[in-house]
């Protein structure tokens, strides 16, 4: 049986971070809470919705289009959980919400977030937020202000070095340049203290995922009270709540070690220093030092500049690549684009 509710009452919660800096974690321990509405993972709103239902002007179109990849887990059922899933009836509730509210580019989020509610039993009259995770190397701060300006941000850092351990264990392989990484790490904690400082201002909460490892109880009343939400015991057990007609889920993690855990785990936070070569420890804390020092992460090798400069030649040499190869895709599609139009002529 559907749940339905007056959705528009309801604000965004958006957890925002780097990949693997406990962005999962933090959603999984929000997902029992009463008040708030939680998607299963990433929607890829901002990373691929948006940028093609720009090009779209028929509701249908991007309804079909929001299906396609926001509901993609569930159609295709990636794993036994979503196999689980009444599909037609997750569509129905998502059809619904876009009635109430509205088929301009924004309201595909909360309508398909708030589906998963419905379907789950989340959505009712406690609700108060419905919380979305967006991990990027490159967050869409300004789309999700311009969208969402009244949304609450949940901003994690984690220390570098455990970031880098951590990314390259799971064979993220776009990170496994420790020069780029470095540069990458440093550029998103410094827009993320701007953003504090700028359009987010006092939404935007950081946490750092050392502390909600280490004292998860004084963490989670951080976070409850930027919400200005009562502290449950469902906040300290990080669960999936996305069984139709069952129970949450107890969560056994995600780490990049392959360990499964009952509840919040410490044991990933010093991995680094038995992982990483010692010359990438030197170019993450050159490179990347002084926002580690504005976090409260320590340096430790007493990284010299030059091993700065050298690292921010090779992250400019990669990033030139990397442009280079867009502009290139994108003649391509245009002279394919091109071809297609005189062969129908």
């Amino acid at each position: 049986m559907l749940c339905f509710m007056d959705i528009r009452a309801l604000r965004p919660l958006f957890i925002l971070g780097v990949p693997k800096s406990g962005t999962t974690l933090i959603q999984r321990l929000l997902d029992g809470h009463p008040a708030l509405v939680v998607d299963d993972a990433e929607s890829k709103f901002f990373s691929r919705f948006v940028p093609r239902a720009q090009q779209l002007s028929d509701p249908r179109d991007r309804r079909r289009l929001a299906q396609e990849i926001m509901f993609r887990k569930f159609s295709e059922g990636e794993s036994t959980r979503h196999r689980r899933w009444d599909y037609p009836a997750l569509l129905r509730a998502f059809d619904r919400n876009l009635d109430l509210l509205g088929t301009e580019i924004p309201h595909y989020l909360p309508s398909a977030v708030c589906a998963i509610g419905n379907v789950t039993g989340q959505v009712g009259v406690t609700s108060r937020y419905w919380v979305e995770k967006t991990p990027y190397w490159r967050t869409p701060r300004r789309s999700v202000h311009q969208y969402f300006p009244d949304a609450m941000i949940i901003q994690t850092i984690r220390d570098p070095r455990a970031n880098f351990s951590s990314v390259l264990r799971m064979g993220l392989l776009e990170c496994a340049d420790v020069g780029w990484f470095a540069h990458s790490w440093a550029r998103e904690a410094r827009r993320a203290r701007r953003a504090h400082d700028g359009f987010f201002g006092e939404a935007q909460l950081l946490v750092r995922y050392e502390d909600i490892a280490q004292h998860p109880a004084r963490t989670v009343e951080r976070i409850a009270k930027h919400l200005d939400l009562p502290v449950v015991d469902e906040l300290f057990h990080p669960t999936f709540h996305m069984t139709p007609g069952a129970r949450a889920t107890q969560w056994a993690g995600n780490s990049a070690y392959g360990t499964t855990f009952e509840g919040i785990s410490a044991t990933s936070v010093a991995r680094w220093r038995e992982e990483l070569a010692e010359a990438d420890i030197k170019t993450i804390e050159a490179v990347a030092g002084a926002e580690m020092n504005r976090a409260g992460y320590g340096l430790e090798t007493g990284a010299r500049r030059s091993e700065a400069i050298d690292a921010t030649v090779q992250y400019g040499r990669r990033e030139t690549r990397r442009a280079l190869q867009h502009v290139s895709a994108a003649l391509k599609r245009r002279v394919v684009h091109l071809f297609a139009e005189n062969a129908v002529r």
